[in-house]
């Protein structure tokens, strides 16, 4: 009497349950020896459900290799991908009414998955749902070349928010950030924590409202979409890359926009200090990388800064000759004025003072 149910394939479109079961008058359906095989998907362990208005749930299961090919990854699907048009993050309403259907905790433990553009790796999943409240621990799960730990949580209680607070190591940043927001430009190792928190009823709006806090480091790796020693040279550097020794920052995010003011590049040579702003939300830039090349007697040479500007799938990249010059400017004018002053009060024998016009 259940009516139809639709599932995603990898969810049972297809099921075979084999199980001891044991079912009580009160409602209550203990399952031990589980087998699941779920369109090819297959899992053992033990659950309990409790039959009520809203179903409770208690599972531990294990797996070998998941893959859940109808689950779509919001990413793909908006086309923010490098090369793509600029089209923005889908802003289609997002169902979360499958929050409500059941409460209860499942500990999952498997070999790999696929699912939704995710790949992981052999991970322990802990995942609770309590009146429309989710939230998924991993304890450690393997993702993106590396290690994920923590927390994600996604509240469809007053109107959907989702949020998390992970520690991360070794994981490869062209796959992260190329499968999380769709910038796929930065590669290299790992390791550092992120929190945030998105409210909306869209991808659009939550990734428009993101808030948070992360910092990150990265030994050896590139950035690809610019050359930044040919950009020093000759003033034209899109195209290309440009590899780094190491790399430190941290940022803030307040509505969809991420800012950094202390991010540190060491490269062959040069050492690049940059800060900006990073929109999560709009897919755009407004960054400025300040290389100093490094002086004949190992002090700090000629600095030029450059300006990234634009969406991220076709960014401007361009030497900031004004702000590079400013210093001098500033320190010619003071000097010229200095020099004025001094010779105003040997002609008129009477001291002007520097606040003096």
């Amino acid at each position: 009497g259940g009516g139809e149910v639709s599932l995603p394939k990898g969810l049972g479109q297809a099921a075979v349950v084999g199980a001891d079961a044991t079912y009580t008058p009160d409602g209550r359906l203990a399952l031990r020896d589980l087998s699941l095989d779920l369109d090819g998907n297959t899992l053992q362990g033990a659950a309990d459900l409790v039959m009520a208005d809203v179903p409770e749930v208690t599972a531990q299961l294990s797996a070998g290799a998941l893959s859940f090919p109808g689950l779509d990854s919001p990413v793909e699907s908006s086309g923010s991908g490098a090369g793509s048009a600029p089209d923005g993050w889908p802003k289609e309403q997002i169902d979360a009414s499958a929050l409500s259907a059941f409460n209860g905790t499942a500990v999952l433990t498997f070999q790999s998955l696929s699912a939704a553009g995710y790949n992981l790796g052999e991970s322990k999943l802990t995942f609770t749902l309590d009146r429309a409240r989710a939230v998924l621990k991993a304890q450690p799960a393997t993702m993106f070349g590396g290690q994920v730990t923590g927390q994600v949580v996604a509240n469809n209680r007053n109107g959907l928010s989702v949020g998390g607070k992970l520690s991360f190591n070794d994981i490869q940043l062209e796959q992260a950030l190329g499968q999380t927001a769709g910038y796929d430009r930065l590669h290299g190792a790992a390791l550092g924590e992120i929190e945030y928190l998105g409210v909306g009823n869209s991808v659009d709006a939550i990734m428009r409202s993101l808030s948070g806090k992360g910092w990150l480091e990265a030994g050896k790796g590139f950035f690809t979409g610019f050359d930044l020693e040919d950009l020093m040279r000759s003033g034209s550097g899109n195209g290309g890359s440009t590899v780094f020794e190491q790399l430190t920052g941290s940022y803030t995010i307040a509505n969809g926009n991420l800012q950094n003011n202390d991010l540190l590049v060491i490269i062959k040579g040069l050492r690049a200090e940059g800060a900006g702003r990073i929109g999560l939300g709009a897919r755009d830039l407004d960054y400025r990388f300040t290389p100093t090349l490094q002086g004949a007697d190992g002090g700090a040479g000629l600095s030029i800064p450059v300006a990234i500007t634009g969406p991220w799938s076709a960014p401007k990249i361009r030497p900031d000759l004004k702000s590079a010059l400013q210093p001098q400017i500033d320190e010619i004018e003071q000097e010229a004025k200095d020099r004025v002053r001094e010779k105003l009060s040997e002609e008129l024998e009477t001291e002007i003072p520097p606040e003096q016009d």
